[in-house]
């Protein structure tokens, strides 16, 4: 029986979203040149080994997340791989960089000894309902589930809602602006749960200052959630 997928390549050849390679989606050299193994506070950059705030960003943001966790830089090769996704709409990205992000999700765990899945609910970061319709797709979500069946954790999307329509966070370039961008753009459903997990890890493609995670953070943490961490694919 003939392979469906080497058919499909044969008549429409696939490339590596980084170098261009043949039949290939992303290929593991352009992950292991993108692929960050150490963390720091995504606000200053201090580095450290738990993507935890430093302690003068803690003073100055209070934020609702413990950390923010990033598998590599926003540029070259991952890059271009997060701009097919998100704008080619090469779905099939998701599957190599939601393996980035186990990598390092897991990476961390070890560092910060191991805790059982069933402790960790998977929320991607929702969009408003006319960019999606837009888009046709969520790259959040696509990330997240694809996260999820490597990890065997538990997602939801039916948890936190984007009720706010905002400029795109790129498009603004001071920090505080960002963070005032988004005040009061994310709720939680009502009647959600969201005590019933220890952890709750939010995915996103992209982080600068972390805005969009810490506002949606906040809606959580009023809703009872207890600790929060946030994972993306890239931070620049």
């Amino acid at each position: 029986m003939l392979n469906f997928q080497k058919i499909l390549d044969f008549l429409i050849p696939r490339r590596c979203a980084g170098c261009g390679g043949d039949n290939e989606v992303f290929c593991r050299a352009c992950r292991a040149a993108s692929f960050q193994k150490s963390a720091g506070c995504i606000l200053c950059g201090f580095r450290n080994n738990t993507g935890e705030f430093c302690p003068d960003c803690k003073r100055k943001f209070a934020p609702p997340l413990k950390s923010v966790l990033w598998a590599g830089r926003y540029d070259g090769e991952l890059k271009k791989a997060i701009w097919e996704l998100k704008y080619g709409k090469r779905r099939e990205l998701a599957r190599p960089l939601a393996e980035m992000l186990a990598e390092k999700f897991l990476n961390m765990r070890v560092l910060q000894n191991a805790v059982p899945a069933g402790n960790f609910l998977i929320i991607p970061i929702p969009l408003h309902f006319k960019r999606q319709y837009e888009r046709g797709f969520n790259q959040a979500e696509l990330l997240a589930r694809e996260f999820s069946k490597i990890t065997c954790i538990t997602m939801r999307n039916d948890i936190l809602e984007k009720t706010k329509e905002t400029p795109a966070q790129v498009k603004i370039e001071n920090k505080e602006l960002r963070l005032k961008n988004l005040e009061g753009a994310f709720k939680v459903s009502l009647g959600t749960p969201v005590t019933k997990w220890p952890s709750i890890i939010l995915i996103d493609d992209v982080a600068t200052t972390g805005a969009t995670l810490m506002h949606a953070a906040e809606a959580l943490k009023n809703a009872g959630a207890k600790e929060i961490i946030g994972l993306v694919i890239a931070h620049g």
